[in-house]
């Protein structure tokens, strides 16, 4: 994660919703703070307690990346200082979760802004154009019967309204910085404004089978592997929260690049 980004506005004014909590504790009653829970332990120490694990075992067993997880941070903090201030004040509690209301709607997480090595697929004519070309490539290598390289695109189907996409653009682009070679190309298409051509490629848009963002690999303009994919019975898994070796591994960036020497 950038240094940068902790500079941000969604990250100062979310650091400062959980770093104001002891002042407003000291506002109000700590009476029912105070107050014995049935195995003894005050109900502050409970929930932040609770707080504290369920953050080690979001980091445990669905870490991906830095900025879902300082995301999932600032989200479950929040719950459990409302739930304390509930506790302490009504009063402050919602003008509190109003406060919390304000920068969700006003504060918008911060888009990647540094390198890439990502082209961005407007629509289905460039894309077709691209696969087109690596067809071609892939024809004339048959019949000259030369041993030329394969070429690769490597498509990332986001959206705008996704965070899950925004978390994972950074990581993304320092794949495609990471391994750039000649016969490998890192795409992007936004989903929102080319829905009938993603779901052709078998990418759900509605219902149960959403996941975004979606990775496939198409290898002299045919398709090799995606993420998710499918399961034993032909539906669409839902996202998971990939992270850099697995997507590199899945994918096999190091033998593409490999061979581009």
């Amino acid at each position: 994660m950038s240094s940068k980004n902790f500079l941000s506005a969604y990250h100062i004014f979310n650091s400062l919703l959980i770093l104001i909590y002891p002042i407003l504790r000291n506002s109000g009653s700590k009476y029912m703070l105070k107050k014995r829970d049935n195995w003894g332990y005050q109900r502050e120490d409970s929930i932040l307690t609770i707080l504290v694990v369920i953050i080690l075992l979001r980091y445990v067993r669905n870490f991906s990346n830095w900025n879902k997880f300082i995301s999932e941070i600032f989200f479950y903090s929040k719950f459990a200082i409302s739930t304390l201030l509930l506790l302490m004040s009504r009063k402050i509690a919602i003008w509190y979760l109003f406060a919390c209301l304000i920068v969700w709607l006003l504060v918008k997480y911060p888009r990647y802004n540094g390198p890439s090595n990502i082209i961005n697929i407007q629509n289905e004519e460039i894309f077709n154009e691209i696969i087109s070309k690596f067809q071609q490539k892939q024809n004339e290598k048959g019949h000259k019967k030369t041993n030329s390289k394969d070429n690769y695109l490597f498509m990332i189907f986001f959206s705008n309204y996704s965070y899950d996409c925004l978390y994972t653009e950074e990581l993304f682009a320092e794949l495609s910085i990471k391994y750039y070679c000649s016969n490998l190309i890192f795409g992007k298409m936004n989903v929102d404004l080319n829905e009938k051509f993603v779901e052709r490629l078998g990418i759900h848009l509605h219902g149960y089978g959403v996941s975004l963002p979606y990775m496939i690999m198409f290898k002299n303009g045919q398709e090799v592997e995606r993420l998710p994919g499918y399961d034993s019975k032909g539906h669409p898994k839902k996202m998971k929260y990939y992270r850099e070796k697995e997507i590199v591994d899945v994918f096999q960036f190091k033998s593409i690049v490999a061979s581009s020497n």
